[in-house]
Parts: structure tokens; sequence; C-alpha cells
């Protein structure tokens, strides 16, 4: 016999075990059979294993257990069958263990308890049924359970409770009864559990709680009521609660609360009351809340707020008011708020701010005043926040800021403006945001920037200036910008960029130029930009690059040049480039293809959209086998790309992708036709027969028929036109253009 004492064989494929597998383990205390695919277990399988302790069978697939199956396990105080496929338990499974403490239940699809199922182990501490099948629990199912202090109970699709269904369990502590089907909760549920301090209750379908129902439960911490449909709070609900620290209520349908609600709970710390239909809140609601430190009231329907309501929550340091109706805010509403560090007041109608709002609130460092519909901003509004690390401004109309708006927020780390109607930005609106780390300028309808407009603002690392009016940036606008890593320029109109632009930028990685109207770029233009990873050219009007223009790009990954102009490009263009991975040269007008052989990093090269007849038979010859190539020409994969290299070819002349083999046999167009024209043949002879029968109807009807005649013609028109324009759309994108024809002959030639 082995004096073994821990066994685990969990995390294995198991399927069967033999009956007699652990005779010889009697002094087994810990035994782990987690993650295995056991079904069932063999009647005798735990026979003799009396010093067994902790037993693990999480994660099978075990559907029954024998009643007698843990018989001989007495000193047994830890069990687990969570998640497997259990439907019922026998009467009798825990008569054997005495002993037991824990007991994992969950995840099963058990869908009724026999009401003595847990008389034998008065014990237990922990009881865990979540996730199963359960729609009622029998009367006195927890009589015998007097030492329980957990139960879960959470995830089943119980609909209603007994009153005395927890009477015995006095010691429990923490109880979840949330995400199942209750609708209501008798008056004295928990007044057999005086020592709860965690109820959960969270999505069900309660819809009203009675004032009493809290009585006896004074050591309640936390309650979580969130997610049912409560339309109304009695006024007395929370009365017997002085120890209550976190309620949550978000997710009902209240609309009203009464102003004495939480007179009686003076330790709460936590209230949240989001997404309910609260247009207003009584003006005393908050007063006795002085330990309050987090106030989630977003997503109602709040149009005002009393100037006093905050005035006794001093502690407050988070406030969430963002998606109401909030128009106006009272001068002092914030002023007894001297902990507050998070402000909420986004997705609101605000359409301007007291200049002393934020007067009292010197430690707040992150304020959102994003999507409402200011328009100006005071120039002292932001005076005493020198804590302020974040403000978001975007989504607004505003259309001047004054030069010292930002003079006292020498802390400020992100500034984000965006979507705002800017025209122009003083000169030294960032001069005093020496910490400023990312600013959003994007979609802010500015034409100019003044060339020093950065100048104090040296520990940027993010900044964007995209879909503006940009036609002409000034030459030393990014000097000094020594930590920028991501710059965004996309979607302006400029032609030309200054070759010492970029000059400085040591630490670049991404820089987005597309969507502009560059037509050339100087050859020293990214010179010294040993750090850019990413480099995006597209949708411009390239017509041709210097052979050097990317000379030093040694980090460079991603270079996209699709969609320019481009005829040819040098062959050497890319020498520098030994770490690009991805490099996209699609719809230009190429007809060559630059050096890339030396690219052992390469992964994918797009060069779908070009005209490429002068392909030398080396260009592929050694590129690494994981490239994959896009070409619109099968011939290009046939004859210039090794066979072991992923190649694919949106051959244009493809029978489904393109025109010229599509029509070619006139099948489509003649069906077409012949349906159409069957089509306008039945709604003329329609239309005749009607007409016909005029004379010998009467006049309401004659309307009638009148009327769907016109419909008919009309349909009949639109079903031609329908037919004209089909074919000319089809015959005009099917045109091949000039030299088309060739292409194809000229690379058979070549490969031959």
């Amino acid at each position: 016999m082995l004096s073994l004492e821990m066994l685990y064989l969990n995390g294995n494929q198991m399927h069967t075990l033999v009956e007699d597998t652990f005779d010889e383990l009697k002094d087994l205390v810990r035994l782990n059979l987690d993650d295995n695919k056991l079904t069932t277990l063999p009647k005798g399988l735990l026979n003799g294993l009396t010093n067994l302790e902790q037993l693990y069978l999480f994660g099978n697939q075990i559907s029954s257990l024998d009643d007698d199956i843990f018989n001989e396990t007495s000193k047994l105080s830890y069990l687990s069958l969570q998640d497997n496929n259990l439907i019922t338990l026998p009467r009798g499974l825990f008569k054997g263990v005495p002993r037991l403490e824990t007991l994992n239940l969950g995840g099963n699809q058990i869908r009724s308890l026999d009401g003595d199922l847990f008389n034998e182990i008065s014990k237990l501490v922990y009881l865990n049924l979540r996730d199963n099948l359960l729609t009622t629990l029998p009367r006195g199912l927890f009589n015998g359970l007097t030492n329980l202090e957990q139960l879960r109970l959470f995830g089943n699709r119980i609909s209603s409770l007994d009153e005395d269904i927890f009477n015995k369990t006095s010691r429990m502590f923490y109880l979840s009864l949330q995400d199942n089907n209750l609708a209501t909760l008798p008056r004295g549920l928990f007044k057999g559990v005086p020592s709860l301090e965690t109820l959960l209750l969270g999505q069900n379908q309660i819809r009203s709680l009675d004032g009493d129902l809290f009585k006896e439960t004074s050591k309640l911490v936390y309650l979580n009521v969130r997610n049912n449909t409560l339309t109304t709070l009695p006024k007395g609900l929370l009365k017997g609660l002085p120890n209550l620290e976190k309620l949550d209520l978000d997710g009902n349908r209240i609309s009203l609360l009464d102003g004495e609600l939480f007179n009686e709970t003076s330790k709460l710390e936590y209230l949240d009351l989001r997404g309910n239909n609260l247009t207003t809140l009584p003006k005393r609601l908050l007063n006795g809340l002085i330990n309050l430190e987090r106030l989630f009231l977003f997503g109602n329907q709040i149009s005002s707020l009393d100037e006093d309501l905050f005035n006794e929550t001093s502690k407050l340091f988070y406030l969430n008011l963002r998606d109401n109706n909030l128009s106006t805010l009272p001068r002092g509403l914030f002023k007894g708020l001297s902990n507050l560090e998070t402000l909420h007041l986004a997705g609101n109608q605000i359409s301007s701010l007291d200049e002393e709002l934020f007067n009292d609130n010197s430690k707040l460092g992150y304020l959102y005043l994003h999507d409402n519909i200011l328009t100006t901003l005071s120039k002292r509004l932001f005076k005493g926040l020198t804590n302020l690390k974040e403000l978001f401004l975007y989504g607004n109309q505003i259309t001047s800021l004054d030069v010292n708006l930002f003079n006292e927020t020498s802390k400020l780390d992100s500034l984000n403006l965006h979507g705002n109607s800017l025209a122009t930005l003083p000169r030294g609106l960032f001069k005093g945001l020496t910490r400023l780390d990312r600013l959003y300028l994007t979609d802010i309808q500015i034409g100019t920037l003044d060339g020093d407009l950065f100048n104090e603002t040296s520990k940027l690392t993010f900044l964007s200036l995209s879909r503006n009016k940009l036609q002409q940036l000034s030459k030393q606008l990014f000097h000094g910008l020594h930590n920028l890593t991501e710059l965004y320029l996309h979607m302006n109109e400029m032609t030309t960029l200054d070759s010492t632009l970029f000059q400085g930028l040591h630490s670049l990685q991404v820089l987005i130029l597309h969507t502009n109207m560059l037509e050339e770029l100087n050859y020293d233009l990214f010179w010294k930009l040993n750090t850019l990873l990413f480099l995006d050219l597209s949708y411009n009007q390239l017509t041709n690059l210097n052979p050097r223009i990317f000379a030093g790009l040694t980090s460079l990954q991603s270079i996209y040049l699709n969609n320019n102009k481009l005829r040819s490009l040098d062959t050497y263009l890319f020498t520098d480039m030994r770490n690009l991975r991805l490099l996209d040269l699609s719809k230009n007008q190429l007809s060559n293809i630059p050096n890339i052989n030396h690219i052992s990093s390469l992964a994918s090269i797009y060069l779908l959209g070009n005209r490429l007849t002068m392909i030398d038979k080396y260009t592929f010859i050694d590129i690494p086998t994981q490239t994959e190539i896009v070409v619109n020409a099968t011939e290009i994969c046939e004859c210039y790309v090794p066979s072991d290299i992923n190649c694919t070819a949106l051959d244009v002349r493809s029978p489904y992708l393109t025109c010229d083999r599509l029509l070619s046999d006139r099948v489509l167009m003649v069906m077409m036709w012949l349906i159409g024209l069957s089509a306008i043949g039945g709604n003329l002879f329609v239309l005749i027969r009607k007409k016909t029968k005029v004379k010998r109807i009467k006049y309401n009807h004659f309307c009638l028929v009148t009327w769907q005649c016109l419909i008919y013609s009309w349909g009949s028109i639109c079903l031609l036109l329908h037919l004209l324009i089909f074919t000319l759309v089809t015959i005009s994108r099917c045109k091949l253009k000039p030299g088309d024809q060739v292409l194809h002959a000229e690379l058979l030639e070549q490969c031959h």
C-alpha cells in the first residue's frame, strides 16, 4: 500500500475510471481529477478513502452520481463538482460527508433539488449553485445549514422564493441571487439573515421593493439591485441600513427619488443611479452623505441641478453626469467639492459655462466636456485647475480660444479639441503646456498654423492635425518636438512640404500623409528619421520619387504608396529598407518594379492596378518565401514568381472579377433584355385590357383603374431605363483602355 497523500490527475483526457483505481491509496488526503472527460464515477471508486479531505472533479462531463458514492469519505471537507452535466442529485448523496464545509455545484444542468438534500451537512460554510436550471427552491432546503456563510444562486431561472427560505441561515453574510427571473420579493425574505453584508439582486425582473424588506439586515454593506424594472423606491427602503457603503441601482426605470431616501445611509461611499429615467434630483437628496466618494448619474434625462445639491458631499472625488439633458450649470454647483478629481459632463446640451464654475475644484485631474454645444470658453474657466491632466472638448461648436485659456493648466497631459469650428489658433495658445503628451486638433477646419505654435510642447508624443484645410506648413512648425512618436497630417490640402519640416523629429515612428495633394517630395524630406516604422503617402498626386527619398529609413516596416500616379521607380529606391514588411504600390501607373530581393523581412507586396510590362526575370527570385504578392496578371505569377511564394493574381480577364470575359458570349445581356421586355409586354397588356373596360364601370372604379394604369406605365418606363443604364454602364466599364489589349501579349512574349 502506497503512503500517498496528494494525487493530481487533472488536465488529462481520462474518460473512465475502474472501481479499484484508488484501493491502495488509503492515506490519500487530496485527489484532483479536474479537467478530464469523465462521464460517470463507479459506485465504489472512493471506498476506503477514509482520510480524503479534498476532492476536485471540476470540468468533467459527469451526468449522474450514485447516492452511495461518498459513503466512506467521512472526512471530506471540500468537494467541487462544478461545470459538469449533472441534472439531478440523489436525496442521500451527502449523508456520508458530515464534515463538508465547501460544496461547489455550479455550472451544471440541475433542474430541481430535494428538500432534504443538505440535511446531513450542517457544517457547510460555502455553497455554490450558480448557473444551473433551477426554477424553484423547496421550502426547507437550507434549514439544516446553520453554519452557512456564503450562498451563490445566480444564473438560474428562479422566479419566486418562499418567505422562510433563509430563516435558518443566520450566519450567512454573502447571498447572490442575480440573473434569475425574480419579479417580487416577500416582505420578510431576509429576516433570518441578520449577518448579511453582501446582497446581489441584479439582472432580475423585480418591479418593486417592500419598504420593510431590509429592515433586519442592518449589517448590509453592499446592495446590488441593478438591471431590474424598478420605477420607484419606497421612502423608508434604506432606513435600517446604517452600514451600507455601496449601492447599485443602475439600469432600472426609476423616474423619481424621495428627498429623504439616503438620510440614514451616512456611510455610503459608492452610489450608482446610471441608466434610469430621472429628470430631476431633489435639493436635499444627498444631504448627509458625508462619506460619498463616487456618484454615477449618467444616462438619465436630468435637465437641471440645484446649486446646493453637492453641498454635503465634500469627499466626492468621482462624479459622472454625462448623457443627460443638462443645458446650464449653476455657478456654485461644484463649490463644496474640494476633493473632486474626475468630472464627466459630456453628452449633454450645455451651451455655456460660468467662468467661476470650477473655482473650488483645484484637485480636478480629469474633465470631460465633449459632445455638448459649447461655442465659447471664458479665458478664466480653467483658472486654478493646476492639477488638470486630461481635458476633452471635442464635438462642440467652439469657434475661438483665448490665448491665455490654458495658462494655469501646466500639468495637462492630454488635450482633445477634435470636431470644433476653430478657424485659427492663437500663437501662444499652448505656451504653458510643458507636460502635454497628446494633442488632438483633428477636423477643426483650420487653414493655417503659426510656426511657433508648438514651441513649448517639447514632451508631445502624439499630434493629430488631420481632416483640416491645411495647404502649407511652416518649416519650423515641428522643430523642438524631439519626443513626438506619432504625427497625423492626412486629409488636408497640402501640395508641397518643406525639406526641413521633419528635421529634429528623432523619435518619430508613425507619419501619416495620405489624402493630400502632394505632387513632389524633396529628396531630403525624410532624412534622419531613423526611428520611423510606418509611412503612409497614399492617395496623393505623386508622379515620381527621387532615388534617395527613402535613404536612411532603416527601421521602416510599412510604407503605403498606393493610389498615386507613379510611372516608374528607381531600381535602388528601397535599398535602405532592410526591415520592411509591407510595401503597397497598387493603383499607380508603374511599368517596372524596383529591386526588393535584399529585403529579407518582406511579408506583403501589393502591385495590383499597375501596367507592369517591364519586369526583370530576377525581380522576385530571392525574396523571402513567406512573402505574399498581389498582382493583376496571372502571367506575372506564372513566369516571374518562384512557385514556393504565395502569389495572388486578380486577372483582368477573369470571367467573374472583370468585364471583358463576362460579356464575351453575350448570354447575360440577352437574358436581361428578354426578362425586361417580357415584363414590359405584360404591363402593356394589362394596361390595354383595363382601358377597354373603362366605359362599363362606375366613376369610383374608373378612378381606381386609371390610377392602376398610371402605375403600370410608370413601372414599364422605369424598367426600360434600368435596362438601358445597365447596358451603357456595363459597356463603358468593359471598354479596354489603350494598351490594355497588348498587356498580356507582352507579358506572354517575355515569358516565352
